[in-house]
C-alpha cells in the first residue's frame, strides 16, 4: 500500500508525504536510513530466521529505496552463502558508499566485520572481510570521517547479548582496517558517540557500563589512538539507549528516558537535553506523561536535524518490555522543537495496535522520515512502517492510510480501574460505548490531560469517540478493559 501527495511552494522544496508498510512473513527490522542529494531515501533492512522475541540467526540485509514520490524498489547485495547483517551506511569521499556490518560463514562460529564498497547507485564494487573473533553478534555503531581515513566504532557480544564490548579501529578508503582496540568494560545499553570539536578525542556516551563508575550513565573520553583518558557522570537518567548530536562547538543534544521531578510513578518519560561540554544542562524538556511509559525510539537515531533550529525526535507511548499481550496498543510519538527545545509540534500516530519506534531522519525538504514497526500476533513478527512527514509533521496523502494521526492517546491499554488520556487539542466531549453500542461513559469539556475512573465497567471491548473544538473531525477507536 502506498499513498502520496505533493505540493509546490515558491521558497521551499516540494514536500511529498507517504506511508509504506513492509509486511511479509519473515523476521525483519530497519535501524538506519540516509538521504541522497536528489531526495531519495535508502532504508537499511535486515532479515533473520525465526520470529521476534525468540532466538534467531541473521540471514541478509538489503536497501529499500524510496524516491521523492514514495515509490519503492530494492537493492540487493551478494555475499554468496555467507550470513550477514549490515548496520551502517556511510557516503565515501568519491560519491560512493560504504556499507558495514556483521558476516558469518554458514556453520562457523567466528564472526567477521564486513565492509562493502559501492558506487553512487549502490552497485557493489568490492567486499572486505575482517576476522574479529568468536562472538555471537557484531554491530557497527558509528563511523567518523577524517581526511584520509574513517574511525569505526562497533560492538560485539556473547550470547544472549545482555551487554556488549566497545571496539575501535581505523579504516582506509579501500576497506582495510588497523588493529582493533577493545575497552575492558562492557555496556548494557546502546551507546552513542561524538568527536570533540577539534576531532582530537572520542566521547562515548553510555547509560550503563557494567562495573564502571557505579554503573551510572557516563561519558567516557578516549584519544584517537583509543587510549582511555577519563570519564564523568551524566545527569541522572534511565539505563536505556541514548542519541547524541552536536548543536554547536560548545553544546550538544542528547536523548534518554528519565523520571520527572517529584514523579508519583516509576514510569519514565522521553527526555531531551542540550548540554554544554562540561555536562551542565542548558535547555531540557520531557515528552510524555506520568503513569505511562513513554520512551525514546530504539537505537541511537531517535533525534536528528539538518539545522539545529529544527530538531526532530521519535519515541512511543505505552511501551511493553517483552511480547505485547493481545489488545495492548501503543502510539508513535514524534515532534519538532527549536534549538531551545521549545515544541513546534507534537504528534501521535497509531493507537490501533502495538507499535515500537526506531528512528527519525531529517530530510532536505524540511520534513522528516520516521520508522517504527507493529507487532502481528498471527505471525509473531514485527512489520516495519515508514512515514514521510512534511515540515508540520503531517501526512497529506489524499487516501486513507493504514496508520492514522491521533489527537488523543490513552493508557494503559488494556486498562482496568483507571484510564488516563492526553489530548493535543481541546475537546468538547469524550464518550465510551460498549460493544453493543450503548453509551457507558461521557464527560464534557475536560482538561487536555486527565484520568477516568472505570472500575465499575465490565471487562470487554469499548469504543471511544472524542469530539474536538474548532470543527476538527471527531476521533474514534477501540480499547480493551480487563478485570
Amino acid at each position: 500500500m502506498l499513498f502520496l501527495f505533493s505540493f509546490l511552494g515558491e521558497d521551499i522544496l516540494a514536500q511529498n508525504t507517504f506511508v509504506f508498510e513492509l509486511n511479509y512473513p519473515t523476521r525483519k527490522e530497519s535501524r538506519k536510513a540516509i538521504e541522497d542529494e536528489e531526495g531519495n531515501i535508502y532504508a537499511l533492512i535486515s532479515e533473520a530466521t525465526g520470529v521476534d522475541y525468540a532466538p534467531s540467526t541473521p540471514t541478509k540485509s538489503y536497501l529499500l529505496k524510496f524516491n521523492p514520490n514514495g515509490d519503492t524498489s530494492t537493492i540487493q547485495f551478494n555475499l554468496g552463502d555467507t550470513l550477514f547483517r549490515l548496520s551502517q551506511i556511510v557516503k565515501d569521499k568519491h560519491n560512493g558508499y560504504y556499507l558495514l556490518g556483521y558476516a558469518q560463514p554458514v556453520e562457523e562460529e567466528e564472526v567477521f566485520l564486513v565492509i562493502i564498497g559501492t558506487d553512487s547507485d549502490f552497485n557493489q564494487l568490492w567486499t572486505k572481510y575482517h576476522l574479529i573473533g568468536n562472538y555471537f553478534r557484531l554491530i557497527v555503531s558509528s563511523v567518523f570521517e577524517f581526511e584520509d581515513a574513517y574511525m569505526l566504532l562497533f560492538r560485539t557480544c556473547d550470547f544472549p547479548c545482555t551487554s556488549s564490548y566497545l571496539n575501535f579501529t581505523w579504516m582506509d578508503t579501500t576497506g582495510m582496517i588497523s588493529d582493533v582496540s577493545t575497552f575492558e568494560y562492557r555496556t548494557q545499553s546502546m551507546p552513542d558517540y561524538l568527536l570533540s570539536p577539534d576531532s582530537s578525542q572520542l566521547w562515548v556516551f553510555s547509560m550503563r557500563m557494567v562495573g564502571f563508575y557505579g554503573s551510572w550513565p557516563v561519558r567516557m573520553v578516549f584519544d584517537t589512538s583509543f587510549q582511555y583518558i577519563d570519564a564523568a557522570y551524566l545527569p541522572d537518567g534511565s539505563h536505556a539507549n541514548t542519541s547524541v548530536r552536536w548543536i554547536s562547538d560548545a553544546t550538544f543534544l542528547y536523548s534518554y528516558i528519565k523520571l520527572r521531578p517529584n514523579s508519583t510513578s516509576n514510569d519514565h518519560e522521553m527526555y531531551l537535553m542540550i548540554s554544554d561540554t562540561s555536562l551542565n544542562a542548558v535547555h531540557y524538556d520531557y515528552y510524555g506523561e506520568q503513569n505511562s511509559k513513554d520512551v525514546c525510539g530504539f537505537g541511537s537515531n531517535n533525534i536528528d536535524f539538518i539545522s539545529p533550529d529544527s530538531i526532530f525526535f521519535i519515541g512511543y507511548r505505552n511501551q511493553k518490555v517483552g511480547i505485547p499481550e493481545p489488545g495492548r496498543v501503543s502510539w508513535l510519538m514524534t515532534g519538532q522543537t527549536d534549538k531551545q527545545l521549545q515544541t513546534r509540534y507534537f504528534k501521535y500516530f497509531g493507537g490501533d495496535r502495538y507499535y515500537d519506534a526506531f528512528y527519525v531522519l531529517a530530510t532536505r525538504d524540511g520534513g522528516s522520515f520516521i520508522c517504527g514497526s507493529w507487532y502481528d500476533h498471527d505471525t509473531h513478527i514485527f512489520n516495519p512502517i515508514f512515514l514521510k512527514l512534511n515540515e508540520e509533521g503531517l501526512i497529506t496523502a489524499s487516501s486513507e492510510t493504514f496508520i492514522k494521526e491521533r489527537n488523543i492517546a490513552f493508557w494503559p491499554v488494556p486498562f482496568s480501574s483507571q484510564l488516563n488520556y492526553q489530548s493535543v487539542l481541546p475537546f468538547s466531549s469524550l464518550q465510551l460505548y460498549d460493544n453493543m453500542g450503548r453509551l457507558v461513559y461521557e464527560t464534557i469539556g475536560r482538561e487536555l490531560n486527565g484520568s477516568i475512573a472505570v472500575d465499575h465497567l465490565d471487562a470487554g471491548i469499548y469504543h471511544y469517540k472524542v469530539t474536538f473544538l474548532n470543527n476538527i473531525l471527531p476521533e474514534t477507536g477501540r480499547i480493551i478493559k480487563t478485570r
